[in-house]
């Protein structure tokens, strides 16, 4: 499995230690380390410049290509991992071995990170370090995430529910759906009958084709051949495929032959309709690791209102909700807050807050990370 260190550019031996993984499933972590790490990419994908709102500014970054054959990562059987909980213990298996290799770095304040479907594995590989503790012992503080996907049941409702307050589906889809697999109540859908099953495939892309699900606010300029589906609001991603895909590039980084050509994005074989991230958050905040969770409200692939509904049924009590201001002024979204987890959706902004809101992303950690609270951001 491929990862990759940047160190803390202020004080290495004292400043946490941050794992980063991007979701997908199937898309690199790489694509974080262009996006909040030292470097970015210029659209030629031939220069680099600093990033000024890097993560190395407040700890070392482990970015980690998971699961295998994503990115550089690969595998020698060239067969996908079938669940989940196979990618848990490999991420797991990965921060260990990491560990082995650096061992300065196992006292540190540890926190994990991502966006997306990291919102399946970062809590799935939280609940790892926390069942091992006794064996190994990791000094697991927090988990900070993006748009996370928290439970996919959840997410195609709530998404359906979203479409349709923001008028982009009509009043005939949604009432078909409603009767078709939720017996005319949302709270009650039954997404895996067969009568809900060939709506519920329509109702992922029934978008317009120009309109970028991951922030719905713009326009695809990209041509379908060249893009994944509504994935235009990532097409500055791209640009790093170059640089990565270069020889030299790849010498430096001593990328095997086998790993192949460096993607940004590819599909895997998996979809778990079923799984639920309830028990492992109760358990993070049971184990007092906290948890920031973060959404965009233009965000139609991940919605803040599936945030709002799981942190709901989690039946913890709310201790504080506000405005949440940049440079204590302009007004960029509101937070709730409970004991050891913060809810945050900021507005105008789509699946990877950071993409608008860089500045403020970058204030959210630092303040996360020194446990402060998250209203002036």
């Amino acid at each position: 499995m491929f990862y990759w260190l940047a160190e803390s550019e202020n004080n290495v031996t004292t400043d946490p230690l941050i794992f980063w993984f991007n979701g997908g499933p199937g898309c690199s972590s790489l694509t974080g380390l262009f996006f909040n790490g030292p470097i970015n990419v210029d659209s030629m994908g031939q220069e680099l410049s600093k990033n000024e709102y890097s993560l190395t500014k407040l700890g070392s970054v482990v970015y980690i290509e998971s699961p295998s054959p994503v990115g550089f990562s690969y595998s020698t059987d060239d067969s996908d991992p079938d669940i989940d909980y196979m990618t848990a213990e490999d991420n797991y298996n990965a921060v260990e071995m990491f560990f082995e290799e650096y061992p300065k770095f196992r006292n540190h304040d540890v926190f994990l990170t991502g966006v997306s479907y990291a919102g399946i594995y970062v809590p799935m590989l939280a609940g790892h370090i926390i069942d091992h503790q006794k064996d190994s012992k990791i000094n697991l503080k927090g988990i900070a995430l993006s748009g996370p996907l928290l439970s996919e049941k959840l997410n195609i409702k709530s998404r359906l529910e979203y479409s349709y307050s923001h008028g982009i589906i009509d009043e005939n889809v949604y009432r078909s759906f409603l009767e078709q697999c939720c017996n005319n109540n949302l709270e009650k859908c039954n997404l895996v009958g067969e009568k809900c099953n060939g709506l519920r495939s329509y109702a992922n892309f029934l978008y317009h084709p120009e309109m970028d699900i991951y922030q719905i606010n713009r326009k695809c300029e990209q041509s379908s051949e060249n893009r994944r589906p509504n994935s235009c609001s990532f097409k500055s991603g791209l640009k790093c495929e170059d640089y990565l895909n270069r020889n030299d590039t790849r010498k430096i980084l001593r990328i095997p032959e086998e790993a192949g050509i460096w993607k940004r994005c590819q599909r895997l074989h998996y979809f778990n309709l079923e799984i639920e991230m309830d028990e492992y958050i109760k358990k993070m905040l049971k184990n007092n690791i906290k948890i920031v969770l973060y959404f965009g409200d233009m965000d139609m692939v991940c919605p803040f209102s599936a945030g709002q509904k799981i942190v709901d049924r989690l039946g913890i009590e709310e201790i504080g909700n506000g405005l949440i201001t940049k440079n204590d002024q302009e007004i960029i979204g509101k937070y709730t807050s409970y004991k050891n987890l913060d809810l945050l959706v900021f507005k105008n902004a789509g699946h990877y807050v950071g993409g608008i809101y860089p500045e403020s992303q970058f204030e959210l950690h630092r303040k996360f990370f020194k446990n402060q609270k998250l209203n002036v951001l």
